[in-house]
């Protein structure tokens, strides 16, 4: 039998519940300029069928590896188990509702053949909301390994579905179920590891109604997640090492209890309100009114009946929801 060639990049994609958004994700890496890769799936239990489709996409061709869960994961364990497989010199990362232009695989394996001494290359990206439509664009302003490491102590300026790097066997902490690539990042950091990114966008990065973190509290959670992260950075930095392994995480634990109903359904508000999808915030919104009697409640029900070209345009430029 004829031993299976080793793809050059191997491109990590998990998914929970985005059976509306995850075909067109695959599809961006079938139409891929550069074609030496494989893509390995991570599927996980799902309220929609999310699976069936997964299945479906992988008959697409023999280069998609689908891996089901029978529990859902968190998205550094669900990572993890596509890296625990990956075959690629390099690891490509892309979210189930992402998109990655048709040069993105092309750009990045040449932009890392040509400087061996980058370890880890991101990009610049399209922001589009959950219809497609382009909200803004990002061209990365910092792109040499002395701005990016000047800076990402203090800003996480990657894409996360843009990043391509090394696979020399770098996982995801589990315990950091929000911002774990900035972790990661920050780990690559204290390791002496170089980071660039390419100006151009090279992603189409979705505003998106859910995500594949179990964590529903995420809005509640990411401050305090990056508080810690930047916080063990500082120890690498310091001492050497870090309090990941001894840490329970327990104040993580307490934010996810015992959050307060009302901020609860906020935040499931605007996440809504981000994504501009005024049906789901009209209904939601109405519901609290009625339950908490706010005005906040109030005006975003008034915004779901706006035309969505200005409503649109209040959520990308307001100063806060």
């Amino acid at each position: 039998m004829a031993k299976k060639s080793t793809p050059m990049v191997s491109v990590i994609m998990s998914t929970y519940n985005k059976a509306t958004t995850i075909e067109e994700s695959v599809d961006s890496i079938l139409a891929q300029t550069f074609t030496d890769w494989e893509l390995i799936i991570i599927s996980m239990p799902s309220p929609d069928n999310t699976i069936a489709v997964a299945r479906e996409l992988a008959k697409k061709s023999k280069k998609i590896i689908l891996l089901e869960q029978k529990v859902r994961l968190f998205p550094p364990a669900a990572r993890n188990c596509g890296l625990n497989i990956a075959r690629g010199k390099y690891i490509a990362i892309l979210d189930d509702d992402d998109v990655a232009l048709p040069e993105r695989l092309e750009k990045e394996v040449t932009f890392l053949n040509e400087h061996h001494d980058i370890f880890l290359v991101g990009s610049g990206r399209i922001t589009i909301d959950n219809l497609g439509v382009v909200q803004s664009v990002y061209r990365c302003p910092y792109q040499d390994p002395q701005s990016i490491k000047a800076k990402l102590p203090t800003e996480n300026m990657f894409t996360h579905s843009s990043v391509m790097y090394r696979n020399e066997g770098y996982r995801y902490r589990e315990k950091i179920t929000r911002s774990q690539d900035y972790d990661l990042y920050l780990r690559l950091l204290t390791d002496g590891k170089r980071l660039a990114n390419i100006e151009e966008p090279l992603v189409k990065y979705r505003l998106s109604n859910s995500s594949t973190s179990v964590a529903d509290n995420a809005d509640a959670l990411q401050p305090l997640m990056n508080k810690k992260i930047l916080a063990m950075y500082e120890q690498r930095v310091k001492y050497g090492h870090d309090t990941y392994d001894t840490d329970t995480f327990e104040d993580i634990r307490r934010v996810n209890e015992n959050e307060p109903p009302i901020k609860k359904d906020w935040r499931q508000i605007r996440i809504y309100l981000r994504s501009g999808d005024q049906a789901k915030v009209r209904t939601l919104s109405w519901d609290y009114v009625k339950k908490y009697k706010t005005i906040k409640g109030m005006l975003a029900y008034v915004y779901s009946f706006l035309p969505k070209p200005l409503a649109q345009f209040i959520i990308n430029h307001r100063r806060k929801v």
